[in-house]
């Protein structure tokens, strides 16, 4: 299994609600859509669990109809 299943699993396995929701783009490039109410509790799972300590960026989205935000994590491996 490489590292991006093993991500994805992890998360899926602690929060159901994002079983389908985690996508490997390609290598070392995970996508998750959380809900807004949920956001803190996966990103510091993401934080403390998984090991991303960097954040790099945050892009903002206005959709027309919504805004969203791509927190963009990293861990000191890369």
């Amino acid at each position: 299994m490489i590292a991006e299943e093993k991500i994805q699993k992890e998360l899926e396995n602690k929060f159901h609600y994002l079983a389908g929701k985690v996508r490997i783009q390609r290598v070392r490039r995970l996508w998750l859509e959380v809900d807004y109410d949920k956001f803190r509790t996966v990103f510091d799972f993401s934080i403390d669990q998984l090991g991303f300590s960097l954040l790099c960026a945050i892009t903002g989205l206005d959709d027309g109809e919504r805004l969203g935000l791509i927190y963009h994590l990293a861990n000191p491996n890369g």
